[in-house]
């Protein structure tokens, strides 16, 4: 049972607990009315426990599919400033951000719970106490399929009492036609009844010989029974206690069903016959005659027995008892009383929400008397320095300048072009206040695409270079994209980017999809501009494998031990960069990926990286980030406004850390791309990044891998490019071209 899962049971039943406590509270101040009374209290009771679960978790299932599964829309094209805005992503000219980590306790990741609030509890409680529930609820629903079990061998073995003589008189008793068959059985077995869709009636062989008035007297109290459908209130009242198992009020609640059921059966016989002493008689007579084997008694009610003789003589005996029925009214005030409740119980119990504890060591509080972490402002300058150097860059020209003679045509934009406004610095969610952009989308094949030339036209690149080959360029005094029809291979700064649909050829110039202008370039090129961009105060690394699971083996170590060491190193370079970081393991342990992930879902204001190496063919090697993998619709090009910010927040993420990781380490560009990988798909509000640091099955980057000085370098990138990725979040400067 996942954490989620047990939360939301754990809630429905804390509900329902306390609903069961008011209405025995309720229940216990009716003792001077009739048993019908009592008994339709106790009904309604375990009915509303048995809805109110099946409503909580039925609505949380809808919600968990209907989240699975979201609506949606068209990718969103890009508007607001068109200019290429500073990319602190992949470019490192401006100096570090001045933004500092909060010091408010809001702005700091805490692994207590919050004193108001939903009541919280760890993953791991979470799941103890739902594997404890269900195998309670499993014990007392076995009984209860002994209990039919042993019903049926006693039907086998018993004899059909169709046709006897002596049943002629069953037509005089009110609701005899509910009973669909009467089996004499050989043991001394008390008269009962049960069956809902057929009935049986259950008599001692020994009944044949009884006189008329006895057995007209037993017949009236089975049929009173099945007049008040008990047989499937009885059903019902297991499953309500398989559900409440561990709450003695419900126990009591559904003990007192019974007794009441069998009381109202003998005050309908008396209101029939009114024959007090004779019915009297007959109950002692069967209790100390006859009884219910144990293993029946979960399905069918004894007619007498021991246990409760005394209490119902008492009451047949009694001139003055209440013996109404439950009429209209009050039938209604009772489902008035216990919806009342019920939504009492609803808004005023907590919620239950799993939450998960570090795995690993967790800093509850900073050492005072640990080193102070130096502020981004403090740092130094070599944040990053793309893998292009600004010589391989073009220069600045005029708007009139002629391409020299045997260069590859460029084309100038054919899509309306507006004028941005200069952006205003007013917080990180502001968009400036400009004219929208005429976008003039192409379609293909079901999807929507958009010309390179309008790409040029919106974010002003002074240059468009589109080749015959079907390779093209947009140029940027600081940027450059290079693709090539028929591929979704793309580069940005000499960093490769793997599109979710390739580019298509047409007369005009490349087309983009929709899709992956929005959700990849955009973020990268503009990721100021990303709609729920959060500030960064936390870190959750995880070192991926642990334990029984190593992971890739090289031929100096497991990937298990690399991911740990390389996390312990980013940790240390992160704190002393300002941040708050978290390890979801601080040895070499096994740790479920669903443990890991709630883990980081857990802490505010936080990203997640996750840290592996990979293997593969010996020829293969290079770095490789990636990113989740959108929920686009059966059309591959829209988003789910839900988590589209967060999205787009993985990808500049993934562009920061991996160009860093090129230029640091330089190695071999494996691309950024998305994957579903369990780790970072479930996250929501978390953005959340893999990263394979290299191949162990390649024999000249394993020997790299198993070096402290790459690991340690590998650390130091990835830091950086954490910090530029705080940076881009923070300033909104435009560029000169």
């Amino acid at each position: 049972m996942n954490p989620s899962s047990a939360a939301m049971l754990l809630t429905a039943l804390l509900q329902s607990s306390l609903l069961v406590a008011g209405a025995w509270i309720l229940i216990s101040l009716l003792r001077k009315t009739s048993a019908a009374r009592i008994s339709t209290a106790c009904r309604f009771t375990m009915a509303a426990a048995l809805a109110l679960v099946a409503v909580t978790i039925g609505s949380t299932a809808i919600s968990l599919i209907q989240n699975s599964k979201p609506i949606s829309f068209p990718a969103t094209l890009p508007q607001g400033a068109g200019s290429i805005m500073e990319s602190a992503l992949l470019n490192s000219s401006e100096s570090p951000s001045e933004e500092k980590p909060s010091s408010s306790p809001a702005g700091r990741a805490t692994a207590n719970p919050s004193s108001t609030g939903p009541l919280k509890l760890s993953t791991v409680h979470a799941r103890w106490l739902g594997a404890v529930w269900l195998t309670g609820a499993t014990l007392v629903l076995t009984a209860w399929l002994r209990s039919l079990a042993a019903r049926l061998t006693l039907l086998r073995r018993s004899e059909n009492a169709a046709g006897q003589p002596w049943l002629e008189i069953a037509t005089e008793v009110k609701g005899w036609p509910l009973v669909h068959q009467v089996r004499l059985i050989p043991q001394g077995i008390t008269p009962c009844v049960w069956g809902v869709r057929k009935t049986v009636l259950a008599l001692p062989a020994s009944a044949e010989s009884w006189p008329t008035a006895k057995l007209k007297l037993v017949l009236a109290h089975e049929c009173a029974h099945l007049l008040r459908r008990d047989p499937l209130w009885q059903i019902l009242s297991r499953f309500f206690l398989a559900l409440l198992w561990f709450h003695p009020l419900a126990w009591s609640i559904a003990r007192r069903s019974r007794a009441a059921d069998e009381q109202a059966a003998d005050d309908t016989v008396l209101r029939a016959e009114g024959d007090g002493p004779a019915y009297a008689d007959l109950l002692v007579e069967c209790a100390r005659q006859f009884s219910l084997r144990p293993a029946l008694q979960t399905t069918a009610s004894a007619m007498a027995s021991p246990s409760s003789l005394t209490r119902r003589v008492e009451a047949v005996l009694d001139p003055a008892a209440d013996r109404r029925t439950a009429g209209a009214g009050h039938l209604a005030g009772w489902a008035v009383i216990l919806s009342l409740m019920t939504a009492a119980v609803c808004l005023a119990s907590p919620q239950i929400e799993a939450v998960p504890t570090a795995p690993g060591k967790l800093e509850a509080a900073p050492d005072p008397l640990a080193p102070a972490p130096v502020p981004d402002s403090q740092a130094p300058s070599t944040l990053f320095e793309p893998p292009i150097g600004p010589s391989t860059l073009p220069a600045p020209g005029p708007s009139h300048e002629t391409p020299p003679a045997g260069a590859p045509e460029e084309t100038e934009p054919t899509a309306p072009e507006t004028k941005p406004a200069s952006p205003t610095e007013t917080g990180p969610e502001t968009t400036p206040a400009t004219p929208s952009f005429n976008w003039q989308p192409v379609s293909r094949n079901g999807l929507d695409y958009l010309p390179a030339s309008q790409i040029k036209a919106f974010y002003q690149f002074p240059r468009f270079i589109n080749e015959e080959s079907g390779n093209f360029q947009l140029r940027s005094n600081t940027m450059i994209i290079k693709g090539a029809a028929g591929s979704n291979e793309m580069s940005i700064n000499n960093v490769k980017f793997f599109l979710k649909h390739p580019a298509l050829p047409s007369d005009g110039g490349p087309l983009i999809s929709r899709y992956d202008l929005s959700l990849i370039l955009d973020p990268i090129i503009r990721p100021t501009y990303i709609k729920g961009f959060q500030q960064v105060t936390t870190v959750v690394i995880d070192p991926g494998h642990g334990g029984h699971d190593a992971g890739a083996i090289g031929p100096q170590g497991k990937e298990s031990a690399y991911t740990l060491d390389t996390a312990q190193r980013l940790r240390e370079q992160l704190v002393n960069a300002g941040f708050k970081v978290l390890l979801t393991r601080e040895d070499d342990r096994f740790l479920p990926l669903e443990e890991r992930a709630d883990f980081a879902a857990a802490q505010p204001e936080a990203i997640l990286i996750s840290l592996h190496f990979h293997s593969g063919p010996t020829s293969q090697q290079g770095i490789q980030t990636f990113f989740p993998k959108e929920s686009p619709d059966s059309s591959g090009q829209a988003e789910n406004p839900a988590t589209s910010g967060h999205f787009r927040a993985c990808v500049a993420l993934a562009a920061a850390v991996h160009a860093n990781c090129l230029y640091k380490l330089r190695s071999t560009d494996g691309g950024i791309r998305a994957a579903k990988f369990s780790m970072i798909s479930g996250q929501t509000n978390t953005p959340a990044i893999v990263i394979d640091g290299g191949y162990l099955s390649h024999p000249e980057e394993a020997g790299r891998i198993g070096t402290e000085a790459y690991r340690q370098t590998l650390a130091e990138a990835i830091a950086k490019g954490v910090q530029n990725y705080r940076r881009a979040r923070s300033k909104r400067t435009s560029l000169a071209r």
